[in-house]
């Protein structure tokens, strides 16, 4: 991708989430109450961060746009950080959650302007780091990739990290590639991953794999159900997921 390329579709982003959080402050960030949005959360991003016990635990949170996250589990991390690159998408997050919050729960949180592919912050920092559709945001895809390991590296050794991003092998990579065409995508520029890319990125990073999740999803008694299961592929269809991400835990030094 071009110089000049990448500079439109940065800027493309960043209006875009601009617009998107002054909507949400308008509307009172009604998309936690969307049934279709928060589905698709909880098939992914929830399935596998309720794995995490995060008591007395402290989280970064790498994207910080509508901030749903934060509402429902800031109450058990002992101090929770949400990051974005844009400021005015973090103040009005910091809006709507002090409105919503008790004054408690509000001094566990701060939130933090800086670029997920160079951290503003120290090596082994954090017990648990999110980020949940964020990454595939960057338009430059060296800074994807750094972004990845940037998040491995603030990591404690024993902390976890859990990662969700859109899927190239889906029909959700097809509406970004169409979206993008136009111009017409609402949050400016989204990328697509290979799981088992990511996979094997966690892995460089001495990130060892503990689940996979998928936000495909049909009931176990229908029929393409029945049939894969009866050639022996019952868990195929979870890579093909609109969306997937990983729990992964980082393994102590050697």
């Amino acid at each position: 991708m071009k110089n000049a390329e990448l500079t439109h579709w940065e800027e493309a982003v960043r209006r875009a989430y601009s617009r998107l959080a002054r909507e949400f402050a308008a509307k009172h960030w009604d998309l936690r109450f969307n049934l279709a949005y928060m589905l698709g959360k909880l098939l992914t991003d929830y399935t596998l961060l309720t794995r995490v016990a995060l008591h007395e635990r402290s989280v970064l949170n790498i994207g910080c746009c509508e901030p749903i996250d934060e509402f429902y589990f800031a109450c058990h991390a002992r101090r929770w950080v949400a990051l974005d690159i844009n400021p005015e998408v973090l103040d009005r997050a910091r809006g709507l959650l002090a409105a919503d919050l008790a004054p408690a729960l509000m001094a566990r949180l701060a939130f933090l302007a800086g670029d997920a592919a160079r951290l503003p912050l120290a090596e082994a920092s954090f017990d648990v780091v999110l980020s949940f559709s964020t990454i595939d945001h960057i338009p430059d895809p060296v800074a994807r990739r750094r972004a990845i390991d940037e998040m491995c590296r603030v990591v404690r050794p024993g902390g976890y990290l859990v990662l969700t991003l859109p899927n190239r092998y889906s029909a959700t990579a097809w509406h970004i590639w169409r979206g993008r065409r136009r111009g017409d995508l609402p949050y400016g520029f989204a990328a697509c991953f290979s799981p088992l890319a990511v996979r094997r990125q966690l892995r460089r990073n001495q990130m060892e794999v503990l689940a996979f999740a998928s936000s495909f999803f049909n009931p176990h008694t229908s029929l393409f159900d029945r049939v894969l299961r009866r050639v022996g592929l019952g868990g195929v269809k979870k890579f093909f997921g609109g969306r997937f991400g990983f729990l992964a835990r980082r393994l102590p030094p050697r």
